[in-house]
């Protein structure tokens, strides 16, 4: 009875001790639980390390983009100083060149004696007679077998020059002789001898008067007055052909309204004042 109770007291003891781990089952699960988690951590650790290079190539990237764009604007920039440069330096030229063309223009002005003053373009009838090859012809009011008079009432202009042709070859005279009167309104013939009106010297009474040969055109004779009142005579086969008679302020201030008187004869005498 004893021995039996025995057997049956051991049963539930001996089950008992079959469902309790062993301490190796047991450590060998704690094992494992830290493979797992040293497992998780390297992955994580490679996780991270990934990240991070990946944000190292990115920065890269952009801080390369950063430096082409930087390249880009400083390449625009020049770009724009070289083409601003490029205009001025055009506009200057075109500039330079303008002026030489203004400065080129007034010297040729200034050397063939033109006023370049519109008021004094067709100042009187005989105008534009700046020049000699522009001289006014100036047929005879009067002729005979050995005379020939012309009158020329006109004006001057501050630093101008007038220049009349007059057709001495067709008068076919035995002899010839020149005599011309300039007056200036405010002179006249005679003079204070006669007591005539003169004007005083003054570089705006200034009067000079040249004959030439048309033809050569060999200067024959000149008279210059700064009273406004000139004479000139000359005779010879020298005023045998037509003549050019030029008559231009000695300064540039010289300004009035005139009278030229021109007379061709035949014969030899010389005209005096009698009051």
């Amino acid at each position: 009875m004893l021995r039996s109770l025995s057997t049956a007291a051991l049963i539930p003891l001996f089950a008992l001790a079959c469902d309790t781990p062993s301490e190796a089952d047991t450590s060998e699960g704690a094992g494992s639980s830290t493979d797992t988690e040293s497992s998780t951590s390297a992955d994580s650790g490679s996780s991270d390390t990934d990240t991070t290079s990946t944000e190292s190539e990115s920065e890269s990237d952009s801080s390369s983009s950063s430096t082409d764009t930087g390249s880009d604007s400083g390449s625009e920039s020049d770009s724009s100083e070289s083409s601003s440069d490029s205009e001025e330096s055009s506009a200057e030229t075109d500039s330079e060149e303008s002026s030489a063309e203004t400065d080129s223009e007034e010297s040729g002005s200034e050397e063939f004696g033109e006023t370049g003053m519109p008021d004094c373009a067709d100042n009187d009838a005989w105008e534009n007679n700046d020049l000699p090859e522009n001289a006014s012809d100036t047929p005879w009011d009067n002729t005979s077998e050995d005379d020939a008079h012309v009158h020329i009432d006109a004006h001057l202009c501050p630093g101008e020059s007038d220049w009349y042709r007059l057709p001495v070859i067709d008068l076919e005279f035995d002899y010839y002789a020149l005599h011309l009167d300039g007056i200036a309104v405010g002179s006249s013939w005679c003079g204070p001898d006669c007591g005539e009106p003169w004007l005083p010297e003054a570089a705006e009474n200034g009067m000079t008067v040249e004959v030439y040969d048309a033809e050569t055109l060999e200067l024959l004779k000149a008279h210059t007055s700064e009273s406004g009142r000139t004479y000139i005579y000359g005779y010879g086969d020298d005023y045998s052909d037509d003549l050019l008679i030029h008559l231009v302020g000695p300064t540039v201030e010289a300004t009035y309204d005139y009278d030229l008187y021109l007379n061709l004869r035949g014969y030899d005498g010389e005209d005096e004042c009698e009051c």
